[in-house]
């Protein structure tokens, strides 16, 4: 009988053992599991510092010999944005597009919203030249001062001016109207770009 109670001793501290063992091993593979996420967004990162270092020497070689990206490529100009509501976001994409082409001459926002005025026509123009007129003025509100020397602001007041007020709202009821009239791939493009307005 003694034999049965060391046989059942030894048989319940084995498998508290193998338990231990198990839980250990759970730990270990969770930990490896975080492990190699942390390598992986380091990885990542180190790309995109990579990236950015070559973007960086690209354009230093470029200042080097004189020249900035735009110079060489000669990459058109963003279309004049007259007001229409459905091309201002594609406009301020184009000029933050262009604005990379030239990071020496466009390389503050003063400069960003200067050029900026040259693209503007019609009512945006209408709109944009007594701001101008009164910065150059003596007499500068602090918001005039703000639209010309912060190009997200300048952007903002744009938007808010002459963009979609409920952006977000008019997306989900498109995307609630949106219905498949051609290929898979044109409707999924539909609904990625609407799904991006919503967020």
């Amino acid at each position: 009988m003694d034999e049965d109670n060391s046989d059942s001793s030894s048989s319940s501290n084995n498998d508290a053992e193998v338990k231990l063992l198990r839980e250990q091993i759970l730990q270990l593979q969770e930990h490896l599991a975080t492990m190699q996420q942390e390598i992986a967004t380091t990885t990542n990162l180190m790309g995109q510092q990579a990236a950015q270092n070559a973007n960086l020497q690209a354009q230093a070689q470029a200042v080097a010999n004189g020249r900035e990206p735009g110079t060489l490529l000669k990459p058109p100009a963003p279309e004049m944005f007259d007001g229409i509501q459905a091309k201002l976001q594609g406009f301020v994409t184009q000029l933050r597009v262009h604005f990379n082409y030239f990071p020496v001459t466009l390389n503050t926002n003063k400069r960003r919203v200067t050029y900026t005025h040259s693209q503007l026509k019609g009512s945006t123009l209408d709109w944009f030249e007594p701001v101008i007129r009164e910065y150059l003025s003596r007499h500068r509100s602090q918001r005039t001062i703000s639209i010309i020397t912060n190009f997200d602001y300048f952007v903002e007041v744009l938007h808010q001016t002459f963009g979609i007020q409920d952006k977000k709202h008019k997306a989900e009821h498109e995307i609630n109207l949106l219905t498949q009239t051609g290929s898979a791939s044109v409707f999924s493009t539909k609904y990625l770009q609407l799904l991006a307005k919503t967020s």
